[in-house]
């Protein structure tokens, strides 16, 4: 994930070795705890933040609770190195603990400087946690208590987002509900393309596709995209009911399996549906 750039001239002019050299200038004799939640935002214009979670000096894991998690990484304090797994490799980057409350990271590829900002677990958004880095903003209907949603487990999922542009996007595309795959404006007809990415992805092991919709949603919009996905094949499909904050171990959505929805009215909304089935 492309991180912003605090200073580009800098970030141009300095090599990552003259940086590290930089920063270990400035850190010498600091024993600054960087165990904890920390925030980095993606830009100062805007209010989308990724989080970096450090454990025990060794063990870090960027986007723990989010859609674009990026697996675990590992710290090397003597090196004041951080690595981390992502899906497009190995990314690494200098830090330099400012405070207890600041860490100032440096791109190993290219110098690109960015901050972390320490934030406790009791004060995050559960739900902005997971959501806040998609270009769409989702309302979730209220919990539902009716059966038959299910739970599932974290793991082999591919997602569709039907929401609002966000506000750096709605002059563009309206305040409409949009579908929203690999966090770029699509639809339905692309999904072929998507499932054939996903199929490579999860190197044919399994995997189910779970769909995320705001509640103006229309009926009509979640039906297409279900029947998109079964003309291809897809037969485990799911759409999220509610979302649960306190889950922390398995999916934090409960969902309707796609197989029990009743269609009658295309134009009804996906949070009206549910309230007509409590």
């Amino acid at each position: 994930m492309n991180l912003c750039c605090k200073d580009s001239q800098m970030c141009r002019s300095l090599t990552p070795w003259m940086l590290f050299c930089f920063i270990l200038l400035f850190s010498c004799g600091k024993d600054v705890d960087i165990n904890g939640h920390w925030h980095v935002p993606l830009h100062p214009t805007t209010d989308r933040y990724i989080t970096l979670d450090i454990v025990e000096d060794t063990i870090c894991q960027l986007n723990h609770f989010s859609f674009w998690n990026s697996g675990k990484g590992r710290v090397l304090r003597k090196k004041k190195k951080i690595y981390i797994d992502t899906e497009k490799g190995l990314g690494g980057y200098f830090y330099d603990a400012k405070n207890e409350n600041e860490i100032e990271l440096a791109d190993l590829q290219d110098g690109n400087i960015f901050n972390a900002f320490r934030c406790s677990k009791e004060c995050c958004d559960p739900y902005q946690e997971m959501m806040g880095n998609l270009i769409v903003d989702i309302e979730m209907p209220q919990e539902v208590t009716h059966a038959p949603f299910v739970q599932l487990e974290k793991g082999n999922a591919a997602y569709l987002f039907f929401g609002r542009p966000d506000k750096e996007h709605n002059e563009a595309y309206g305040t409409d509900i949009h579908l929203c795959l690999n966090n770029q404006f699509t639809t339905v007809y692309t999904l072929p393309f998507y499932h054939d990415n996903n199929l490579e992805r999860f190197e044919k092991e399994k995997f189910d596709y779970r769909i995320i919709a705001d509640v103006a949603t229309t009926m009509g919009q979640i039906e297409g995209a279900i029947r998109e996905l079964k003309k291809i094949g897809v037969s485990e499909i799911f759409v999220a009911t509610h979302f649960n904050a306190k889950e922390k171990v398995k999916e934090p959505f409960l969902f309707f399996n796609a197989s029990l929805l009743e269609i009658e009215e295309e134009n009804l909304k996906w949070g009206d549906y549910l309230n007509g089935t409590q």
